[in-house]
């Protein structure tokens, strides 16, 4: 295990991984550019943006467009079929030019012939209104394709009184979700390039054109005006209330019927509805394009350059080294941050697609984020390897998890210390090899350490044949001396398996040890200097434990521990009370010592 880790480290300082990963990370991050999902995230983005600019800093337009609807009551109020409204639609024309707009757009089908034998004088009517109209503002016809995608036509002599550039597309281009974002200002169908209605409106308005998104984040929601209600007012004569809602204004005529030309939108901007939630009627799209123009003009992308020099720059974040909740509040610093700043350019006619910059932050930051991560667990395992035969288990844990700091240092804390060694080993080990003594003090005090080890217990060293831990530190225990008293029975049963393996060589004779247990309070920690330290536990508890197990052989007990301990642990019937026994170099102390005879409920 050590010589893998040692190979995986080596690697990594061989091909310098940060140099290798940083570039891949480049990479992937400039590639989101040009992914098409990402985009259709950050379109998503905008829709939000424009929802909250509208709320944050709502913008009216002056001169508002004004919508003139087509509605189910339109439909009660004119008894004829949409195909017989010649009459009607020549008295809607009469109605406009009584009032005075700037600009009229239609944004339904134009009738497409004569309808004069149905309907006697019913062309003369809509060509009257239409000349009338034309003599007070320009007059736009919408064109559309019918079902087999052909343009549908219009009946000529309408399309001659309203003049050869009267005609524009009410057809748009959708994004991928299906959402109508983007504006252009000629649209191409059948080799034939024509202009967009609200292009045509803005052209007769002297308004700029240009391409880019619709800003649905401008202007109040859009009310419409019944197409009833004019003529209503036409017929009363009520030409100033008519000029009141007209004059000077642009002027879009369509349907706002609830299931037809319909279309998704970023924003509802209708105020009449707000249960079909995002899918509104399309004459809106034109209204919300003609305001884009009246107010700064369309929105414009930020060009690739730029979104790809600004991951160049968020791509720096590699040289941080934070940890995981530093890399999440950075991540939403950095959302936060993005979030102003798309507002910001949005405000001020520009759109930046952030999703491919909150992306690319995201990867870099957890890409350095595992890398720093890996690093860490490939050296904490390459220590553990390392260190694992020197520094017992629980304190390697603690300094791999920095709980331990380097230095000189200690602090107060309560443990139970373990004393134990092997009875006349300086006699066994003078019959034997050197080589055997080794190989015997080996298997011996492997036993020992698993026993200890598997209680929660602190190697603190090895003195020949003789072993001192505690229990308590450096991780803290609920109850140390339940837990060094079960490690002192583990180890008895343990010396018991390793008899058994010794029968039959008299080179090894049966073996005895002796434990001793005593709790108290110790200074815990690096002890020495800042050259050479260990980690140890020193103080008057320590010696007292150490006497206690050198009480083992003259009292006749495997295992004899102070009345502290026994106060702490609940098998106390299984001790025999041992009085007081003066102790070298301190008063007399009250012991109890655990009977030989124990040994065969425990052992296997």
């Amino acid at each position: 295990m050590l010589s893998f880790w040692n190979k995986v480290s080596g690697a990594i300082t061989a091909v310098r991984l940060p140099q290798v990963i940083y570039p891949l990370c480049l990479l992937v991050c400039s590639s989101l550019v040009f992914f098409p999902p990402i985009h259709w995230l950050s379109l998503k983005i905008l829709d939000e943006s424009f929802q909250l600019q509208r709320w944050l800093t709502p913008e009216p337009i002056k001169d508002d467009v004004v919508v003139i609807g087509i509605d189910e009551e339109t439909y009660q109020f004119i008894p004829e079929p949409f195909a017989l409204w010649h009459a009607h639609l020549g008295k809607l024309f009469q109605a406009l030019a009584v009032g005075k707009p700037s600009v009229v757009g239609l944004d339904f089908s134009f009738p497409d012939r004569s309808y004069d034998t149905v309907l006697p004088g019913s062309d003369k009517k809509l060509l009257t209104g239409m000349l009338a109209l034309k003599q007070v503002a320009p007059l736009i016809i919408s064109i559309t394709i019918d079902e087999t995608g052909k343009t549908r036509q219009v009946y000529p002599p309408f399309l001659s009184v309203a003049g050869k550039d009267a005609q524009a597309f009410v057809l748009w281009s959708l994004d991928k979700d299906r959402v109508v974002r983007q504006y252009k200002p000629m649209l191409d169908l059948q080799g034939k390039a024509l202009p967009t209605l609200a292009g045509s409106m803005a052209k007769y308005q002297q308004l700029d054109l240009n391409e880019g998104y619709i800003d649905f984040s401008i202007g109040e929601k859009i009310n419409y005006i019944p197409l009833q209600q004019l003529l209503t007012l036409f017929d009363q004569q009520d030409f100033a209330h008519l000029q009141r809602l007209l004059k000077d204004k642009a002027i879009v005529i369509g349907t706002v019927l609830p299931f037809e030309d319909r279309h998704y939108q970023p924003v509802n901007l209708a105020a009449w509805e707000q249960e079909n939630r995002n899918y509104v009627p399309g004459l809106l799209i034109h209204v919300q394009a003609l305001r884009s123009l009246m107010h700064k003009g369309f929105i414009k992308p930020i060009s690739k350059a730029y979104e790809l020099g600004l991951i160049v720059l968020i791509s720096l974040l590699w040289r941080l080294k934070l940890d995981i909740w530093q890399n999440i509040n950075v991540l939403l610093l950095l959302i936060l941050a993005f979030t102003g700043i798309e507002l910001g350019l949005l405000h001020l006619g520009y759109f930046l697609p952030v999703a491919a910059l909150l992306l690319s932050a995201f990867i870099t930051l957890n890409s350095r984020l595992i890398y720093d991560i890996s690093l860490l667990i490939i050296e904490r395992r390459r220590l553990k390897s390392v260190f694992s035969g020197y520094v017992s288990p629980h304190v390697m844990h603690e300094i791999i998890q920095g709980r331990i700091k380097p230095g000189v240092h200690g602090e107060l804390k309560t443990i139970c210390v373990m004393f134990s060694d092997i009875r006349s080993f300086t006699t066994i080990s003078e019959k034997l090899q050197p080589e055997q003594v080794i190989s015997f003090l080996n298997k011996y005090l492997d036993a020992m350490v698993n026993a200890i080890q598997q209680h929660d217990g602190t190697i603190d060293k090895f003195m020949g044949d003789g072993i001192m831990a505690f229990f308590g530190a450096p991780a803290p225990l609920g109850n140390p001396c339940q837990n060094a008293f079960a490690a002192a029975k583990a180890k008895l049963t343990a010396l018991t398996r390793l008899n058994k393996q010794l029968q039959g060589n008299h080179d090894f004779p049966q073996l005895q040890i002796g434990i001793g247990l005593h709790v108290g309070e110790v200074v815990v920690g690096n002890i020495g200097s800042t050259q050479r330290n260990e980690y140890t536990a020193i103080g008057d508890v320590i010696n007292t434990g150490s006497r206690l197990e050198g009480l083992t052989k003259q009292l006749g007990y495997p295992l004899v521990v102070s009345a502290e301990v026994l106060a702490c642990i609940t098998e106390k019937e299984e001790f025999d009370n041992l009085g007081e026994v003066p102790i070298k170099g301190r008063a007399p102390v009250l012991v109890f010592g655990w009977p030989t005879k124990n040994l065969t409920r425990i052992s296997p």
